[in-house]
């Protein structure tokens, strides 16, 4: 195969709920990051991200379907997530009759390296049959310091003819039971090694001529918590090699109400009822908690975070404050804040925080996904409640400092945000009962900032008591 214009770019694929939720089956790795959207929003991705191991898998099938080969090593490098529906492009690159590099992309950006290397192809006999066993289903959940020195073993296990059927063309060139083997790489990452919080990195891996059906045995060699990484070396059955792998940071807790209620004096907010939108979470939970701790009477709005909405309003309620839970899209609210009308609650005050994942992913397409929210979802909003009542209402509107000195990564959310700004402003131009106080707040810890760098952000309680006791009150 050569690299000529015409076929620089080998093939594509994409992935479904569904195919996560059967690869998942296949290789024993159910981390909720790759299978459940409620969950990972909690993640510094803030959606799905495909399994790496399941686009290695479909990249060779469809390249060894070209060009077959036996694969002796394999060197993967993941750059940048994968999500779901995502069209993965699979560019073939310095392809022999025994070696090629393959470069997955995603909208132009690079997100996986393949290299492999081997020799003409020679079918890999399987000399042991694979057991299949079932899976622990739940994830471990392991500190740093626990992961320094972890070791263990993964036998060698796997569902044959599910196997063969999903990808043939990679189990003639590495055997069942070395397919079997890297998909026990996900399963080691995702489930044990780091487990709950992991980020698969890199593997470089070598397969021997010499099998047997032992079981991987693996060992923490290296870990630097500069970076939250670890490298894993990994032997046995004729596999070798390493992984590296990052912990990546757990959902960011808010405090509870009774931490809250020591940092607020007497009862600032006791004449206001706020509708928080997007408020089972981050800044709009913990001002929902200051608001009720001060004696105030809230709404929390979530579109798909059900359980974390409740967990909020428990929180408060258990503690004396009063709270209100109602699912709504800031795209289509009309119906939502009629119901809420209709049970006689109306709000003196609106603390809008709905927002999309705010990516830094380079050149991603979200400009028009940030207006609809910030802009678009802020009029369908006020509309919807001007026209259940006509009093007076207030606007808490919070931008970003971004908006004024913007990362080279976050352009549209600052263009999207200065929208929002001037949305709000024109809304209370056209409506004289409307108030907008709009306030640009510096980065503060949230599931929507964590990143694998241990970048300390101020916690957001006393800024954000801070300013709603100063502009609300």
């Amino acid at each position: 195969m050569k690299n000529t214009e015409e076929n620089m770019i080998l093939s594509h694929f994409r992935h479904s709920q569904q195919s996560q939720s059967t690869f998942a089956e296949l290789s024993g790795d159910f981390n909720p990051v790759h299978l459940d959207p409620v969950s990972a929003r909690r993640t510094m991705f803030g959606q799905v991200v495909t399994h790496g191991i399941h686009n290695v898998l479909c990249s060779l099938e469809i390249f060894l379907k070209k060009q077959p080969f036996s694969i002796d090593r394999l060197a993967v490098t993941f750059r940048n997530p994968i999500f779901l529906k995502e069209d993965v492009v699979i560019i073939p690159d310095n392809v022999t009759d025994i070696s090629a590099i393959l470069k997955l992309q995603c909208g132009g950006i690079d997100t996986t390296e393949i290299r492999m290397k081997g020799k003409p192809q020679k079918v890999k006999s399987s000399f042991c049959s694979l057991p299949v066993i079932n899976f622990a289903r739940q994830p471990e959940k392991k500190t740093f310091d626990e992961l320094k020195n972890a070791k263990g073993s993964i036998k060698l296990t796997g569902n044959s003819k599910a196997i063969k059927s999903a990808f043939p063309q990679t189990v003639q060139a590495l055997g069942i039971d070395g397919v079997a083997r890297l998909l026990s790489l996900t399963q080691l990452v995702g489930m044990r090694c780091p487990g709950l919080y992991s980020l698969f990195s890199s593997f470089d891996v070598t397969f021997s001529d010499q099998r047997s059906n032992a079981p991987t045995q693996y060992r923490v060699t290296h870990s630097d918590r500069r970076i939250s990484l670890i490298s894993i070396s990994v032997e046995g059955g004729g596999i070798t090699g390493t992984i590296n792998a990052f912990v990546r940071p757990p959902p960011i807790s808010q405090p509870n109400i009774t931490t809250i209620k020591s940092h607020i004096t007497g009862t600032p907010f006791k004449e206001m009822r706020a509708l928080v939108v997007g408020g089972s979470r981050g800044l709009g939970e913990i001002s929902a908690k200051i608001i009720a701790a001060g004696g105030g009477e809230t709404t929390i709005t979530y579109l798909t975070g059900e359980d974390d909405a409740n967990h909020v309003a428990k929180d408060i309620s258990k503690n004396g404050g009063r709270c209100k839970v109602l699912q709504m899209d800031v795209l289509e609210p009309a119906s939502a804040i009629q119901s809420l009308m209709q049970r006689g609650w109306r709000p003196s005050h609106l603390l809008y925080f709905a927002t999309p994942r705010i990516s830094g992913r380079p050149d991603e397409n979200n400009l028009d996904k940030f207006h609809g929210i910030y802009s678009g979802g802020l009029i369908n909003v006020i509309k919807a409640l001007q026209k259940q009542s006509d009093k007076a209402l207030t606007l808490f509107y919070p931008s970003s400092v971004y908006v004024v000195e913007t990362p080279a990564d976050m352009n549209n959310y600052a263009k999207a945000k200065i929208k929002g700004e001037t949305t709000a402003k024109n809304l209370a131009k056209d409506q004289p009962n409307l108030k907008v106080i709009i306030e640009r707040l510096e980065p503060l810890a949230t599931d929507q900032s964590t990143s694998l760098l241990n970048v300390d952000l101020e916690a957001p309680l006393k800024t954000m008591v801070r300013l709603l006791t100063k502009r609300l009150c």
